[in-house]
């Protein structure tokens, strides 16, 4: 917050240059995080199954599953294409480095960051069938915790019910 108050600032005095460096790391930030979390959700399932757990063993599930996942990273995937596309070719200016990396800066940072955490930790890539699903893992009553929110599910009125199946 500190940073985006003295861009600000900047741009009052100076003008827009920090501002549009510091969106342009800031522009793409949605894109990779949200990417990045489907991309998570969709390796978990793949080990949930690989590892021979099932959904019912869950005490949460997302509404619309892994396919849901599926949907929201292939609709940043485009996204971040467009946006590829966009900064290559600008719409009013003619393409340049600067106009490149001003619509684009996040996508390498992002990158540099992933190859240095990568070869600085040694993280191997992981298979569904080895990653850890235990270590940090409350020891809950699953079925309890899934037998209440069924009852709590049937107690409700028909329409909360539509509500919930709908959302």
């Amino acid at each position: 917050m500190i940073l985006g108050f003295i861009a600000y600032i900047n741009c009052a005095n100076v003008g827009t240059a920090v501002f549009n460096w510091l969106l342009a790391l800031a522009g793409l930030s949605s894109l990779f995080t949200w990417g990045s979390i489907c991309a998570c959700h969709i390796m978990f399932r793949l080990a949930w199954k690989a590892q021979g757990h099932t959904l019912d063993e869950l005490a949460f599930v997302a509404p619309f599953g892994v396919w849901g996942s599926i949907y929201g990273l292939v609709l940043n995937i485009l996204c971040l294409i467009a946006q590829f596309y966009i900064a290559i070719f600008p719409e009013h200016d003619k393409p340049s480095a600067l106009a490149f990396f001003q619509a684009y800066l996040a996508a390498p940072i992002v990158l540099i960051f992933y190859i240095v955490w990568k070869i600085w930790k040694k993280t191997p890539f992981m298979k569904p069938s080895t990653i850890d699903l235990e270590t940090g893992r409350r020891v809950l009553d699953t079925q309890e915790l899934i037998a209440e929110e069924k009852a709590e599910r049937m107690a409700r009125p028909w329409w909360k019910k539509l509500l919930y199946e709908l959302c």
